[in-house]
């Protein structure tokens, strides 16, 4: 799973609050190309959210397929000792 070791670290709601948080710095700029940058930061971090929500979807699942697997070996190894 080395897509997830790119994901960034902090929570999908942490990005979601830094873009709103941007964007209503973005609505008081008054300087054209510093709005502009605001605005391309709040994309940014919607797409951080959208990339970490895809990635907390995923691992509770692989977290239950390795729980069977170990869950497995241990009773392969019980009844073999």
């Amino acid at each position: 799973m080395d897509h997830l070791s790119d994901t960034p670290a902090m929570p999908a709601d942490y990005y979601r609050r830094q873009a709103a948080r941007i964007r209503r710095l973005a609505e008081e700029a008054t300087t054209p190309a510093i709005k502009g940058q605001l605005r391309e930061t709040a994309q940014e971090c919607e797409r951080l959210a959208e990339r970490v929500a895809k990635a907390e979807a995923i691992e509770p699942a692989s977290r239950q397929v390795d729980h069977r697997i170990r869950g497995d070996h241990r009773i392969r190894g019980a009844g073999s000792g």
